[in-house]
């Protein structure tokens, strides 16, 4: 049985200093297009990214939050790994994106070009700090039900993602979320708050939308030469538009939903390109325990990459040519 591969790139909270080191000390194909992207986003932000993420004095658990450098930080990983997958012959089906992922499944699917992503990416990161409130995101370790049963959590904060049954984010305002913290922590509810300065997919990202599709209708499009399937809708587009991307950032993540959606045309090979293997761990609690679905992950705060790459290769031997 032919099994569909779908690329998944993550967004937002996925990141962290040192991610994809491993990659870029012994992989020269993904090493060239981060220092490519590195060159183009340094004349816009004026400093390496490469140089930020990878300096040996920024360890992995420091505080990395500044979206003007962690947007196109995720980017330039996420597309350097799947343009390395494709050297090696690894190519997808489909292309999975979840929030920021979006941007970078369309920058890979050729709907539109490398220079007008970062161009577009740091905009958008620009505007953000201009516009948006300090605001947050915190990952929560029970059912999305408990969001609208509870006055704390749907007075204080919106819905952001829901990512399996027992798995959601929640966004809002920073002071809010302190009550939403101290809520959790009394009630023995185990969360987690993302290395995350601005409230993605929350009503506080509203004051950027008109700015923000002014700068997109200025970019040239095309359409997609690989599926993109969008978790913020779930479904497949067709064609995207300046609302596909806003609606990327702006709704709830419907990663669960998504996944299932596919699953009832496909039984599917879900690789992970993104920087922590969130995805790969959220398709391993969506999906059943009998599937003959295939899911692996290449990058991770662990620092296995280059393993987990050859397991892949190994893994996905017959597909390669």
């Amino acid at each position: 049985m032919y099994r569909p591969i779908v690329f998944m790139f993550s967004g937002q909270g996925s990141h962290y200093f040192q991610m994809g080191k491993g990659l870029f000390d012994n992989n020269i194909v993904f090493r060239d297009w981060m220092i490519k992207m590195d060159t183009i986003v340094a004349r816009m932000v004026g400093c390496s990214i490469v140089d930020m993420l990878y300096n040996q004095s920024n360890k992995r658990d420091d505080v990395f939050d500044r979206m003007l450098y962690t947007h196109p930080a995720i980017f330039m990983v996420e597309y350097a790994l799947a343009q390395l997958l494709k050297e090696r012959g690894i190519v997808p089906d489909f292309l999975l994106g979840s929030s920021l992922g979006e941007y970078t499944a369309a920058a890979v699917s050729g709907v539109i070009e490398l220079d007008d992503m970062l161009s577009l990416l740091v905009n958008q990161a620009e505007l953000c700090e201009r516009y948006c409130k300090d605001g947050g995101m915190i990952a929560i370790l029970d059912r999305p039900e408990k969001y609208h049963a509870c006055a704390e959590l749907y007075e204080n904060c919106e819905i952001a993602s829901i990512n399996f049954d027992s798995h959601f984010v929640v966004s809002g305002h920073i002071d809010r979320l302190r009550v939403v913290s101290e809520y959790l922590d009394k009630n023995k509810i185990s969360f987690q708050g993302l290395p995350v300065a601005h409230a993605f997919h929350s009503s506080m990202f509203d004051a950027v939308k008109p700015a923000f599709l002014t700068v997109l209708n200025d970019i040239p499009t095309r359409t997609p030469a690989i599926p993109i399937i969008s978790c913020a809708s779930a479904t497949t587009l067709e064609v995207i538009g300046p609302d596909n991307y806003w609606n990327a950032v702006r709704n709830p993540i419907l990663f669960q939903q998504t996944i299932l959606e596919i699953e009832k045309k496909h039984t599917a090979i879900y690789l992970d390109l993104g920087p922590s293997g969130t995805l790969s761990t959220f398709v391993k609690y969506v999906l059943p325990g009998n599937t003959d679905a295939m899911n692996l992950s290449i990058i991770t705060p662990f620092g296995q990459e280059v393993k987990n790459l050859n397991t892949l290769e190994q893994a996905l031997s017959d597909r390669i040519h």
